[in-house]
């Protein structure tokens, strides 16, 4: 979580970069993460990242894929 005085100032896409890189470090295989339907900007963070995103809607909360290595 990224305080509101710190929003759009790309710290969310930093930590998210620095989170994949100890994954991957670490032998992880990809993430899943769950984001409210109105939570646009961590939305936009994840699909700008390097990782393809898959994502289902339910009940108001996207649930995420996003694998490290693509099929």
């Amino acid at each position: 979580m990224v305080d509101e005085d710190f929003h759009s100032r790309g710290i969310a896409s930093y930590l998210y970069a620095m989170l994949i890189r100890l994954a991957r470090e670490r032998g992880l295989k990809g993430f899943t993460a769950d984001v409210l339907f109105n939570n646009l900007a961590m939305m936009k963070v994840f699909h700008k990242g390097e990782l393809p995103v898959h994502a289902h809607l339910e009940n108001g909360v996207y649930h995420l894929t996003i694998p490290f290595e693509s099929k």
